[in-house]
């Protein structure tokens, strides 16, 4: 069983074509290891914002991504798994975009039978 976190932002849903709250879950800074503020998973998080992890001198510090990651320019995009609040549909990806551990885009959203080749699933 995988740990997640996930994030939240507004978006249009590929399915209902509503502009509407769009959660997406994340293996980035996602632990079950934590420090003394708590475990680094199931927390929420929007774009903008940096998310939980270990200190940058700490020995698992490096490991705030997978191999799930596709190393761009200027960060990391990871393919998630989303669900679209307003008609429940979770057969929907989103392609995000991290710098460092800051939440920084969402790159493109889309229908799981159209996730993109480069990521795994």
């Amino acid at each position: 069983m995988g740990c997640y976190n996930w994030i939240e932002f507004v978006a249009e849903c590929p399915f209902c074509s509503k502009s509407t709250k769009i959660v997406a879950q994340t293996k980035v800074c996602s632990s079950y290891d934590g420090d003394d503020s708590g475990r680094f998973h199931d927390h929420r998080y929007v774009i903008g914002q940096e998310m939980r992890w270990w200190k940058e001198n700490a020995p698992k510090y490096k490991n705030w991504f997978d191999e799930s990651v596709i190393k761009i320019e200027n960060g990391f995009l990871e393919c998630c798994y989303s669900e679209c609040k307003n008609c429940d549909s979770n057969d929907i990806f989103a392609v995000i975009c991290f710098q460092d551990k800051t939440i920084t885009s969402v790159e493109k959203i889309g229908r799981i039978n159209d996730w993109p080749d480069e990521f795994s699933k």
